[in-house]
């Protein structure tokens, strides 16, 4: 499956584009306006975002992919909402309007009926001063079993990219950060309300109760 996950990296890599200038203008508008700071600061609950924009449907994507649902940040912006409570956790004081007016200039993937690209992700990061190291599929499992038993380090944060179900793109990919506590990992945004896990393994590997696989895993530690 190794191969398999690269591919789909890859292809999510490849179709990270940018939307035109006057949408990405439009919406960045649009989301300050409407944008809510989220629980405690961090976003657990996309599906509250209905209001925000992050895309553009057309009328291919809304029957195949879409299945009728319009495009917001409430559908596609899991990416983006990985980076900012990553940011936050590091208080970095991000702006999430901002965050995706960022990614709609560059990366953005099939116009955000796929999200965003791992690339443009770790580019974010990099210039952000992050040092970040990136694990695919079951490397992020052995890159968290080999972890385990040992104690979270304070100084680094994960993004997650998994697969709904299986190893099948078709059923989405969702990302979500992972975050270290005193007592093991919390990982936001992932329908669960901040359920606290023992280990990285047990975050990385119990996702959609264990159905839905690793696509990649972004270990994220700050070098300041």
């Amino acid at each position: 499956m190794e191969i398999w996950n690269r591919f789909i990296i890859r292809i999510m890599n490849f179709l990270g584009k940018a939307l035109p200038f006057t949408v990405c203008e439009s919406q960045y508008e649009n989301n300050k306006a409407n944008w809510k700071e989220g629980d405690g600061g961090y976003i657990i609950n996309q599906s509250a975002l209905k209001n925000l924009q992050y895309g553009r449907e057309n009328a291919f994507t809304r029957k195949i992919f879409l299945k009728g649902r319009p495009l917001t940040a409430a559908t596609n912006s899991c990416e983006v909402i990985a980076v900012y409570n990553c940011l936050l956790y590091f208080k970095k004081d991000p702006d999430f309007p901002k965050l995706l007016y960022e990614f709609s200039k560059n990366g953005i993937v099939l116009s955000g009926v796929f999200g965003t690209s791992p690339k443009s992700i770790v580019a974010f990061l990099k210039n952000a001063g992050f040092v970040t190291e990136v694990y695919p599929g079951d490397k992020a499992l052995k890159y968290a079993l080999d972890l385990k038993g040992t104690r979270p380090e304070k100084n680094e944060a994960y993004i997650m990219m998994a697969y709904n179900e299986g190893h099948n793109p078709f059923e989405m990919i969702h990302s979500m950060s992972i975050l270290p506590r005193e007592d093991g990992f919390v990982r936001l945004n992932d329908g669960k309300h901040k359920v606290v896990f023992p280990t990285l393994f047990d975050a990385v590997s119990s996702y959609v109760d264990g159905r839905g696989r690793p696509l990649l895993l972004i270990k994220i530690s700050k070098d300041f």
